[in-house]
């Protein structure tokens, strides 16, 4: 799981340290322009809990093949994870 989230690899950036940063801001990965036109807002708690329920209704046309994670719970623990804690 850290593998995941923390290191870079050929699906995505790496997402430590995520919590805070602008999206679809990370140098050197081509983003859905679904989610290049999120660039202007910030993956705060609120922004990272939406992507995470629902991608395709949070960036309507997003490439990302990921239904999303039901369980608000779950969410939280990721998001908290993504923000060290």
């Amino acid at each position: 799981l850290t593998y995941l989230f923390l290191q870079a690899n050929s699906t995505g950036p790496a997402l430590g340290g995520l919590p805070g940063e602008n999206i679809a801001a990370t140098d050197g990965f081509a983003y859905s322009s679904a989610l290049a036109s999120k660039a202007t807002l910030k993956w705060t708690d609120g922004n990272l809990d939406k992507w995470l329920t629902n991608p395709s209704k949070f960036a309507p046309g997003t490439t990302m093949a990921f239904a999303g994670i039901g369980s608000g719970k779950d969410r939280a623990d990721i998001i908290a994870f993504l923000k060290g804690g």
